[in-house]
C-alpha cells in the first residue's frame, strides 16, 4: 500500500468517493430516524445508501478512478450505512432486550469483519454475504414484517445475515 507524507484530501477526492460519502450520510440520517422512530423514512435511506453504493463502484470503474482509498473510503462508509443503521432500526424498532442487544453488536462485528476480509482480498467474487445484501434483509423486513410481533424471527433474520457475511461461500459479484 502507497504511504502519503502529505495528503491534500480535497485534491484527491474523485467523483465516485462523493458517491461513497453520500451513502454514509444516507446510513446517518437512517440513524436519525430510526432514533425518532420513523422507521419507514429509517428503511429507506438505508435503501437510498445502497443506491450510492451500487453507484460509486460503477463510476469508480467508469471513469477509471478505482484506487485503495476508495475502497477503504467504501467500507467505512458501508460499516455505516449497512452495519450499524440496520441495527440502530432494530434496537429502536423494539429489539431491545439484553440478548437482541447482543444480537445486533454480533450483526454489526460480523458486517465489519466481512468488509475487513474484502479490504484485503482480490478475488473474482465476494466471499460471504456482502454487508450491503446484509442491510437489504433488514429493510425489505422493517418494511413488511413488525418486528414487536415477530421478534424472534427477525432476530433469526440477523443472526443468519450475520453467519453468512462471515462465511466462505463464495458469491458472484454484479
Amino acid at each position: 500500500m502507497k504511504q502519503f507524507k502529505y495528503f491534500n484530501i480535497i485534491n484527491f477526492i474523485k467523483i465516485s468517493d462523493i458517491l461513497t460519502l453520500a451513502n454514509a450520510a444516507c446510513g446517518l440520517l437512517s440513524i436519525f430516524f430510526a432514533i425518532q422512530q420513523n422507521f419507514r423514512l429509517s428503511a429507506l435511506f438505508i435503501f437510498i445508501a445502497m443506491i450510492f453504493d451500487y453507484l460509486d463502484g460503477k463510476a469508480a470503474r467508469l471513469l477509471k478512478k478505482q484506487n485503495e482509498f476508495g475502497k477503504q473510503l467504501d467500507s467505512l462508509c458501508d460499516a455505516i450505512s449497512f452495519g450499524a443503521a440496520p441495527a440502530v432500526l432494530g434496537y429502536n424498532y423494539g429489539l431491545n432486550s439484553w440478548y437482541a442487544i447482543v444480537i445486533l453488536v454480533f450483526y454489526l462485528l460480523c458486517g465489519i469483519l466481512r468488509l475487513a476480509r474484502y479490504n484485503i482480498t482480490s478475488l473474482d467474487h465476494f466471499e460471504g454475504l456482502p454487508i450491503t445484501t446484509g442491510g437489504f434483509i433488514i429493510v425489505v423486513l422493517s418494511l413488511f414484517v413488525p418486528f414487536n410481533v415477530y421478534t424472534s424471527q427477525i432476530l433469526a433474520a440477523y443472526i443468519i445475515a450475520s453467519l453468512l457475511m462471515i462465511s466462505s461461500i463464495p458469491v458472484k459479484k454484479i
